[in-house]
């Protein structure tokens, strides 16, 4: 066994290697433990749907209109996976991660949007504060469903509800 600084001692983990040859010792460690890491993941999803799927989910909403990671581009239908993030959320992340530098090299977990809505009487309260947001929100809000705003996939859920201040609606037609 060995400890993860071991098997990615630059802490970059090349997701690449899901489905390149890997060439050294190194890259075969690193590609068997990205395939133990999506193992995972697939079971995770696979508990989410013998459950039902979730009930409840609270949220806040990324600079690129992200919801739990799944960045702009995400297929709605995603389910849980092993991800690297834009530059957008890494320079939101910057702060609590240490910096750009650090930020820029982590990869997620995230709950796919097509694991959120698969219940579809679930519960999704995603909380906005600041006219940062207030575009994006529009965004998820006021245009048709599309992978460039993830959140706006929250519009075929009923149950769910956005709770923004006033400078977050600030954009909304109807505020």
């Amino acid at each position: 066994n060995f400890s993860l600084d071991e098997i990615f001692p630059d802490k970059v983990v090349d997701l690449t290697l899901r489905t390149r040859f890997a060439s050294t010792r190194q890259e075969r460690l690193q590609k068997r433990t990205i395939e133990i890491v999506d193992e995972f993941c697939t079971n995770y999803e696979r508990k989410i749907r013998e459950y039902g799927g979730i009930g409840f989910f609270l949220g806040g909403i990324g600079p690129d209109g992200h919801i739990g990671f799944n960045v702009m581009g995400s297929d709605h239908y995603s389910t849980t996976r092993l991800i690297q993030t834009n530059y957008e959320t890494q320079a939101a992340a910057a702060g609590d991660l240490g910096g750009i530098e650090i930020s820029g090299k982590r990869n997620v977990i995230t709950i796919g949007l097509g694991t959120l809505a698969y219940n579809p009487d679930v519960t999704a309260i995603i909380f906005a504060a600041g006219e940062a947001k207030a575009k994006v929100i529009r965004n998820a809000i006021e245009l048709k469903p599309d992978v460039k705003h993830p959140a706006s996939m929250l519009q075929r859920l009923k149950n769910s509800r956005f709770y923004l201040t006033k400078g977050a609606a600030k954009l909304l037609k109807n505020q």
